[in-house]
């Protein structure tokens, strides 16, 4: 039980003893004891014994005057030597009530909690996909708990806006001739349609990859003209995304990016990894964390980062930022090992708050792939639901009326 609650509860005798001896209600809590209950009533005390030896109180005449109300009742002195205390009831109705409306509300000596939850998290230039609503759900939620339990919540979007993803959209364009122009028109379309053609090609061709690959070093190294446009790309998508999550009534705090922490960005972490023999050259000119006898990747061998580097300077970023005292994942259990990855990393960084991190696991959609062109789109959900609900109301002008009765 609360410290708020069992205060609120014992008010009367509390009030009553605090007017003849100076204590803080801080003081009295751990003092305050929840006994038996019967259909009717809880038994609540005080040990006279600590009162008098912790907080000097040596006349409790007064309290055991107070007349009963619709609360509190028989108050009385137990004489039991070994556990003289004060006692009284709790009718019972009331105490049940006011345990589910009042005990999440903070102790007296509450102190609020900086959380920060990831979550959502889509890919830009992609549509959002029905595999994001659950991190979404989830994430909302967790982080309505959390507000509800009163910490300080951030509720953070971490886009998915840089990688080799964005070098096979590129190459996609390419392929199709698609102009700047066109992509204005419909530009998750055919952004999306970039990506699943050039993964195609792909499949047949090995080149296509490694051309990927140089036009996503590009980004890396910053050219001027590729920034540009992946720039162009990015806000198309995100004004997208902002609309979804309009319709869904979910708002965030912050949003950050994988750009945010490309290569040149990083440098000084990535050289922290080395310095601290945490990540060594392989044969193949990777850059590799040993993770209990396995070989991870953390910085390919042509210089330019992945998505563990990125979300280990993201990790260390955020704590300099926000000092969390938990940064919650939300994310399918599919990435369970990329998480274990990052927090043994972290550790290795000689970082105390890396035990803060958590993953919250959901079940993956199986079936849907961006990369195949298979997924199934929120916003074409949320398009049939609004038109199948306007089909229902035109049927059945009633029920417009009956919702509102």
């Amino acid at each position: 039980m609360s410290t708020k609650l069992k205060l609120y509860l014992g008010r009367k005798v509390i009030d009553c003893l605090h007017k003849y001896t100076k204590f803080s209600l801080a003081e009295l809590q751990p003092l305050i004891q929840v006994g038996n209950a019967d259909e009717t009533k809880v038994a609540m005390s005080l040990p006279l014994n600590d009162l008098e030896r912790l907080l000097g109180v040596t006349n409790i005449t007064e309290v055991l005057k107070i007349q009963p109300d619709d609360i509190i009742k028989n108050i009385h002195l137990v004489r039991d030597r070994a556990n003289r205390r004060i006692s009284f009831e709790i009718d019972k109705n009331i105490f049940v009530k006011d345990v589910i409306e009042n005990c999440a509300f903070p102790d007296l000596n509450f102190s609020p909690k900086n959380i920060v939850v990831d979550f959502s998290s889509p890919n830009i230039a992609k549509p959002f996909h029905l595999g994001h609503l659950r991190s979404t759900i989830i994430g909302n939620f967790v982080s309505n708990l959390n507000s509800f339990l009163r910490h300080k919540v951030v509720r953070l979007n971490y886009l998915g806006n840089w990688g080799t993803q964005f070098g096979f959209i590129k190459v996609g364009i390419e392929e199709l001739k698609y102009t700047l122009e066109d992509i204005q028109k419909d530009p998750l379309k055919l952004l999306y349609k970039s990506y699943v053609h050039a993964n195609k090609l792909a499949e047949q061709d090995p080149a296509v990859h490694d051309r990927a690959k140089q036009e996503f070093l590009k980004l890396e190294t910053g050219s001027v003209n590729d920034i540009n446009d992946w720039k162009v790309y990015m806000d198309y998508s995100k004004k997208e995304l902002i609309n979804t999550y309009n319709r869904l009534g979910i708002i965030f705090d912050d949003y950050s990016y994988e750009s945010d922490y490309c290569a040149k960005n990083i440098e000084d972490i990535v050289e922290t990894m080395r310095v601290k023999n945490i990540i060594h050259k392989d044969n193949d000119g990777k850059e590799v964390a040993s993770i209990n006898e396995k070989k991870v990747p953390v910085v390919k061998s042509d210089g330019s980062t992945l998505y563990l580097t990125r979300d280990i300077a993201a990790a260390i970023d955020r704590f300099k930022k926000y000092s969390f005292d938990k940064m919650y994942y939300v994310v399918d259990n599919s990435q369970s090992d990329h998480f274990y990855v990052l927090k043994d990393i972290l550790y290795k960084m000689d970082l105390p708050w890396a035990g803060r991190l958590a993953h919250i696991k959901f079940g993956r959609i199986k079936g849907m792939s961006t990369r195949k062109g298979t997924s199934v789109f929120l916003k074409d959900i949320l398009d049939e639901c609004r038109d199948i609900m306007i089909k229902r109301q035109v049927e059945s002008p009633s029920s417009y009326q009956s919702a509102y009765q």
